[in-house]
């Protein structure tokens, strides 16, 4: 590629992070001698929304509230998809076909075979493509997969994690993450577990390998079915560790995911959110603790961003990165298609052994 030519389709929350995390990208000349980067078109059924951000960014010269009109348009290569779930399978195929890279916010959509249909798209047409699973660039998660890879040896054998991950109701308009369509199974399909803890087992089975059986109990107390707030689920890894994930909406304003690792001879607690921190303890040690902006500092230098500051949104500013040099060097994207098609049937499989009142072998 001579050229990144970039369009957003929905630039509410997600998308609008995404979209400021590029310009940031973009005008701090992240990539300026390795190629052109440039954002061209935004597009947005809310049109008083799509005027706000014409006005933010009046440098962006395309503005749409088709999708397909984005799509179509010659002066973009590269999509990105942050809408309401129920669209990314329609929207990935159209980009897709029209022969755009593609970036994919998760989850990707509802059904395994809808996921190799955007395999198999993705395939004929020779693109690039990336989910938007975050938190495999959020550098807690980096550290704490480079600190087990280091230390496995003296640890031993890992033999339970304990996840939990609570969420502000995200559908109520308000707070964090002031959406509602999250409450209407006509766009987004599930609950806390689709769409907020497919990035918990990703991240599992990123840092520990495949789960390989899961038993689940999914509760409806907001009684939005099928729209789930709360769900407590056993896994058990290929390498016999036992998982224990508790995912949680509720309406307190906290939002945290609190992961306790028990190794052989050592133990660790991760604590990921405001103010995120990595503490552990090795046999006869005393304890060691780790600050998120001493994580960021050594992702940075490892990653050779050492000459930008610390990115102010995180994961989100980083995924982007690692996106955007996937395209400039030409190689396979990660998380992939294949590898959040894997987080889906392990959330498929928990929402089964729920209904089933059974363990489920993956």
């Amino acid at each position: 590629m001579n050229e990144i030519k970039i369009g957003i389709i929905g630039v509410r929350l997600q998308g609008n992070d995404h979209l400021r995390a590029l310009h940031t990208i973009i005008t701090e000349k992240y990539f300026e001698e390795k190629i052109s980067i440039r954002l061209m078109a935004l597009c947005d059924i809310d049109e008083n929304l799509l005027k706000q951000r014409q006005s933010e960014f009046p440098n962006i010269p395309y503005f749409f509230t088709n999708y397909l009109d984005l799509i179509n348009c010659q002066e973009v290569n590269t999509v990105y998809i942050v809408t309401p779930t129920f669209l990314h399978h329609e929207i990935f195929l159209a980009a897709a076909k029209a022969g755009k890279h593609i970036f994919c916010e998760k989850p990707l959509t509802d059904t395994i075979e809808k996921i190799d249909d955007m395999i198999r798209a993705r395939d004929e047409a020779g693109i690039t493509c990336q989910v938007g699973l975050v938190l495999r660039y959020e550098p807690t998660f980096w550290y704490l997969k480079k600190l087990v890879e280091e230390k496995i040896e003296k640890w031993g054998a890992l033999q339970n994690v304990i996840f939990r991950d609570d969420q502000t109701k995200p559908y109520t308009g308000t707070g964090t993450h002031p959406s509602i369509w999250r409450k209407d199974p006509n766009l987004a399909y599930y609950g806390t577990l689709f769409e907020h803890s497919i990035h918990d087992i990703d991240i599992l089975m990123w840092l520990f390998g495949d789960i390989k059986d899961v038993f689940a109990k999914v509760k409806f107390f907001a009684k939005i079915h099928p729209i789930e707030d709360s769900v407590s689920a056993l896994f058990e890894l290929d390498n016999g560790a036992s998982v224990s994930l508790n995912s949680i909406w509720h309406n307190v304003e906290h939002d945290q995911r609190h992961i306790e690792l028990f190794f052989e001879n050592a133990f660790l607690q991760i604590s990921f959110g405001n103010g995120s921190s990595i503490s552990y303890m090795e046999s006869g040690e005393k304890k060691i603790k780790i600050r998120d902006s001493k994580m960021d500092k050594m992702y940075r230098e490892v990653m050779n961003l050492s000459s930008h500051e610390r990115f102010w949104l995180g994961g989100y500013g980083y995924e982007n990165i690692a996106f955007l040099q996937t395209l400039i060097n030409n190689k396979v994207a990660s998380p992939s298609l294949e590898d959040a098609k894997k987080a889906h049937i392990v959330v498929n499989a928990c929402y089964l052994s729920s209904q089933d009142q059974k363990k489920i072998n993956i």
